[in-house]
C-alpha cells in the first residue's frame, strides 16, 4: 500500500512539467521501482542485480543527459554531488 502511493506520487511528479524534482530519494525510487517491476518479468538468471554503484552511476547518467538537454540551465535535483 505504502509503495503504491509512493509509486503514484513519483509517477504523477514526473508528468507535472512545472514540479521540480528536487530530492535524490525520488528519482532514486523510481529507478529501484522501475527495475523491478523489469524483474517481475524475467527469469532469475536474466534479473537486473541492482548495487549502489549501479545505482549511482544511473543516477549520474541521468542527471548528465538532463543537464544537455536543457544546455545547462535547469538541474534535475538540488542535492550535492559528494566524491
Amino acid at each position: 500500500m505504502f509503495y503504491e502511493k509512493k509509486q503514484q506520487y513519483i509517477n504523477n511528479s514526473l508528468i507535472n512539467k512545472e514540479e521540480i524534482k528536487s530530492n535524490i530519494y525520488t528519482i532514486c525510487d523510481y529507478i529501484i521501482g522501475k527495475t523491478s517491476k523489469i524483474n517481475k518479468t524475467k527469469v532469475d538468471d536474466d534479473k537486473i542485480r541492482m548495487t549502489n554503484k549501479r545505482l549511482q552511476l544511473i543516477v549520474y547518467f541521468s542527471y548528465v543527459n538532463y543537464m544537455i538537454k536543457m544546455n545547462g540551465n535547469k538541474t534535475m535535483f538540488k542535492d550535492e554531488w559528494y566524491a
